[in-house]
């Protein structure tokens, strides 16, 4: 079998980001989002630190009912 060697084909993206990786790479450092559940607020925060920032994540109750925020901190910024 013969197979012929090509130089500078790209490699096609096959990987999906997820909706928390695309929601990460569009917030700004200090902005932060609620999330409802603590499973989604984790994919946000796992999303955050794949782009090399801090994410923070803090459970919230305002009058008994739980959400999550996850803020984009700058790596390094020890202001929390």
């Amino acid at each position: 079998m013969n197979h012929e060697i090509e130089k500078n084909i790209p490699i096609p993206e096959t990987r999906h980001r997820s909706k928390y990786y695309d929601l990460a790479k569009e917030m700004d450092y200090g902005d932060s989002v609620v999330i409802e559940t603590k499973e989604e607020a984790n994919k946000l925060r796992s999303s955050i630190y794949r782009l090399g920032d801090k994410p923070v994540l803090r459970q919230i109750d305002e009058n008994g009912t739980i959400t999550f925020r996850v803020w984009k901190k700058i790596e390094g910024n020890k202001d929390e």
